[in-house]
């Protein structure tokens, strides 16, 4: 038997254990150290069999779909504001007012123009993040409609 590689056993993954840990929120190293796999084999798997893949999404979108049933329920039936102000910020796009105070000591001109330029800077960054932030709360919006949308599907 010279030249033969000893081969690692297969190891089985049940899909219903993969959607179940994914619904809980576990990330894909997570859900692997519980099956007992590397994450590279796991990776390997979902690359290998539609299913795992699928099983993964699927669980993630059940996970968000139960957790946001819960917000649901605490907004509308509980009213509680902490949720529907929590809501409105992450769905809605309403932010806490920025106030910002700046204090100027004048000495000369030059050092006021100096000074406005900076705070003018700084607010031209602000709203570049907050476009950021916009753009990134709605990739979100639209990724949990596709998750609400397999679920929906697989019905």
């Amino acid at each position: 038997m010279v030249g033969k590689r000893k081969t690692k056993p297969v190891i089985e993954i049940n899909v219903d254990e993969v959607e179940k840990l994914a619904g809980q929120g576990l990330t894909d190293q997570q859900i692997a150290c519980c099956l007992g796999i590397s994450r590279r084999t796991l990776a390997s798997r979902k690359k290998d069999f539609a299913q795992i893949a699928h099983a993964i999404k699927k669980g993630k979108a059940k996970g968000i779909a139960t957790v946001t049933n819960v917000l649901f329920e605490k907004i509308t039936k509980e009213k509680n504001i902490s949720a529907i102000i929590f809501y409105l910020k992450s769905q809605a796009g309403w932010q806490e007012p920025q106030v910002v105070k700046q204090d100027i000591h004048v000495q000369n001109m030059d050092q006021v123009y100096k000074q406005l330029d900076e705070i003018l800077a700084t607010g031209k960054e602000s709203a570049r993040l907050e476009n950021q932030k916009a753009e990134m709360i709605e990739r979100q919006r639209l990724l949990q409609e596709e998750d609400y949308d397999l679920i929906k599907n697989d019905k």
